[in-house]
């Protein structure tokens, strides 16, 4: 009970915004001052920060389980 309504509100902005998604919208550049276009700069930035977080999260966190 306590999670139905995030579950409603996620699946509220699933419903409406997927028809949004594009490959498109995805993987082109902003244009005309970044009010327009895809988000392509964002995606990468992000894969690039998760990748880097990860570099460093996962080395430390297996060998504080190892020491645990």
């Amino acid at each position: 009970m306590a999670a139905a309504p995030a579950i409603a509100i996620v699946g509220l902005l699933v419903g409406r915004g997927a028809p949004a998604i594009s490959l498109e919208f995805l993987f082109t550049f902003p244009t005309d001052g970044m009010t327009a276009g895809g988000l392509f700069p964002a995606l990468l930035g992000t894969l690039w920060l998760v990748g880097v977080s990860r570099v460093f999260a996962v080395p430390v966190g297996v060998l504080a389980g190892i020491w645990l």
